[in-house]
């Protein structure tokens, strides 16, 4: 677990530079407005794949590893309130995993019908699919505020509530227990972990929240 926690920070940190280098140069050239966020991707890279030669292969191959990290994303995220499902109320994993899938499922709707229309004459019932787009709470669409939302606050303050609850409430040598398997797995820089999140990381977090 403690080799996995470096690896993949690292790994993750170097994909999305690497990434940055790749999308934003094309940003610029094309002239696209760098603030949209997330959606440049779908944005800038169809622009640059149509400008290389083989472009539709690598865009087809892009975008179909591109959906596979957003499912297995999905796997690990999902994870979260399945578990707690399991834990808490003895759920079985099955009914755990399709109670939050349905529950995302519901929530996706309203994210994606505020993207605007599929098509002109799209119906679905009595409401025009797309009925959401014009629907703007802080100058954000439903999807976009779900997404701001989530991003810039929730998973900061998430973090941030982790360290405290484990650096000062549950107590570092528990965590340590925990991952040690009560000390049968040797584990270095403990010093440095219980450093790190009393001190460093709640700051860092709390300036990234401001």
């Amino acid at each position: 677990m403690v080799k996995a926690a470096l690896i993949i920070p690292v790994l993750d940190t170097l994909a999305a530079v690497m990434a940055g280098l790749c999308i934003l140069p094309a940003v610029f050239a094309f002239g696209i407005e760098p603030t949209q966020g997330t959606t440049l991707t779908f944005i800038t890279l169809p622009q640059v794949f149509a400008q290389m030669p083989l472009g539709i292969l690598f865009g087809i191959i892009f975008f179909v590893l591109l959906f596979l990290a957003a499912i297995t994303s999905n796997v690990s995220l999902m994870e979260v309130g399945v578990g707690y499902l399991i834990d808490r109320h003895k759920m079985h994993r099955h009914k755990a995993t399709l109670v939050i899938a349905v529950f995302t499922l519901i929530m996706s709707v309203p994210c994606s019908l505020s993207m605007g229309l599929i098509s002109g004459d799209a119906v679905l019932g009595f409401l025009k699919v797309g009925f959401l787009a014009d629907v703007r709470l802080f100058n954000l669409n439903f999807f976009d505020l779900i997404d701001y939302v989530a991003q810039n606050i929730f998973m900061i303050v998430a973090g941030l509530s982790t360290c405290i609850f484990i650096g000062y409430y549950w107590g570092v040598e528990n965590m340590l227990r925990e991952v040690t398997n009560d000390g049968e797995i040797p584990m270095r820089g403990v010093g440095v972990i219980r450093f790190l999140l009393r001190y460093v990381s709640p700051l860092v977090m709390v300036m990234v929240l401001l």
